[in-house]
């Protein structure tokens, strides 16, 4: 018997004659989590020991982050045989993708945009621009079609560049990423598993059993599946599509049953700041069956980019979020449900600050071109026209450090929307705005920078 959505049932078994097993998710906090905390420390030998191989690895960088509390660990998930948590950026453990993250500084949390962290910790590749639905926060938006624009040899190029500057994960995204399966299935069958894990980012839509197997044949290690509300009429509202609900349910049993392994997005809104509505969501997304809620912040980007920042979401909205995203990976009441990832959180100006722009992540969008951050559409490059890893370089000439100023994707949009009413184009190319791009750097406030005025084209 194997839990599923929240009920025991019995596996069924498989045309070899052999019963498929599924995984077991398991949530660890407390003193449960102690024999993982066991094993983990003891892994740590090993990188102290090959300093050859793991030459970035500084038990002095952990130390630093535990005594300033920066990265708080109350809990893991543990399925089958790996281990995942606190942050979705970091390859599961232990596998050979979490060996090169620690040896390309990974662990270093703290030295982002320095020598001691060389890699990067996930890129979000959109590989698709059409998607059915019609989702009110779409930060793909503004990209989406009928015609694709970026061709899958392009992408393998693309891919097999990050791997080379040791990108940890690598989501497939969109758009809807399994409206290209046969494209999808042949990224993930040529990136080498070894150096990175592979995600996918999904609606649910067009998730049937066989492709999730296929999709876990081809080496997909997690997907995250799109929900918002534990309410069936409120998710379609949002997602703009009768039937998004159940078929994201769906999507997450089948990759649980899959071996793969299921976790929410959630895009928050001021509705479901209440720390009674959060509550109530994360014990629906265990008897769903996923192990970790990922929550994002409303940007003013995408389809919200006509939006002021405070329509979207209030300071007092974040403080909400914070007092929830706290008491629900602490709390004794709340051990048993899924771990609460909040980047938003660990970004903060006090904490790491933004590590766009390739210090943590980066993302390219459906029409190749390349961008600091999936809520800040400012293009470095097109991998349609330039090497990845010429784009690269630039970027991070463009981003040395980490922002410790207000997110970047809220200051940038007075000039993002007065550039839409003036009919220019999307993303702005990074070489037209370098001096507002060096106030956003520095923390001036953007009221001080000129006026977009790029010429069309």
């Amino acid at each position: 018997m194997t839990l599923v959505g929240g009920r025991y049932s019995r596996p069924k078994p498989s045309s070899m004659g052999t019963y498929l097993k599924t995984p077991q998710l398991r949530v660890l906090s407390g003193w449960t989590l102690i024999p993982f905390k066991m094993k983990f420390v003891l892994s740590l030998g090993r990188y102290f020991v090959w300093r050859r191989r793991y030459p970035l690895f500084h038990p002095a960088a952990l130390r630093s982050l535990a005594k300033g509390k920066k990265l708080a660990i109350p809990k893991h998930v543990r399925f089958g045989r790996h281990y995942y948590g606190p942050v979705l950026r970091v390859p599961r453990w232990p596998s050979a993708a979490y060996d090169r993250m620690v040896a390309g500084g990974g662990l270093n949390l703290e030295a982002a945009g320095t020598s001691a962290k060389k890699h990067i910790d996930s890129a979000v590749l959109a590989i698709t621009r059409r998607c059915p639905y019609a989702c009110r926060h779409c930060y793909e938006g503004l990209n989406l079609g009928v015609d694709e624009e970026v061709p899958i040899p392009c992408w393998k190029e693309t891919i097999r560049e990050l791997q080379a500057w040791g990108t940890s994960v690598i989501v497939l995204s969109g758009g809807e990423p399994m409206l290209r399966q046969d494209g999808l299935l042949e990224l993930l069958e040529s990136g080498d598993k070894g150096l990175s894990d592979f995600h996918v980012h999904t609606s649910g839509f067009g998730v049937t059993p066989k492709i999730a197997k296929d999709l876990k044949d081809a080496g997909l290690a997690a997907a995250g599946i799109a929900l918002d509300v534990a309410d069936p009429e409120g998710q379609d509202r949002i997602r703009g599509t009768p039937g998004s609900f159940a078929r994201s349910i769906q999507a997450i049993r089948c990759f649980r049953e899959a071996g793969i392994f299921p976790y929410i997005n959630m895009c928050l809104s001021r509705e479901t700041a209440r720390a009674g509505e959060l509550r109530r969501f994360l014990e629906f997304a265990k008897t769903a069956g996923a192990g970790v809620v990922s929550m994002s912040e409303p940007k003013p980007c995408g389809r919200f980019l006509g939006k002021e920042a405070n329509d979207l979401f209030l300071p007092s909205d974040r403080n909400e979020v914070v007092r929830f995203f706290k008491k629900a990976n602490s709390g004794r009441e709340t051990r048993h449900l899924p771990y609460v990832a909040y980047p938003s959180f660990s970004e903060r100006p006090d904490r790491f600050g933004c590590l766009m722009g390739g210090l943590s992540h980066l993302a390219v969008d459906s029409r190749g071109r390349v961008l600091p951050c999936v809520f800040v559409p400012v293009s470095f490059g097109s991998i349609l026209e330039d090497s990845f890893t010429s784009i690269l370089q630039a970027m991070r000439n463009a981003v040395p450090g980490p922002s410790r100023h207000e997110c970047p994707s809220l200051r940038m949009s007075g000039i993002l929307r007065d550039g839409m009413r003036r009919g220019f184009p999307l993303p702005i190319p990074y070489r037209e705005i370098q001096s507002e791009w060096r106030d956003l750097i520095a923390g001036v406030s953007p009221e001080s920078s000129r006026k977009f005025d790029y010429p069309a084209g």
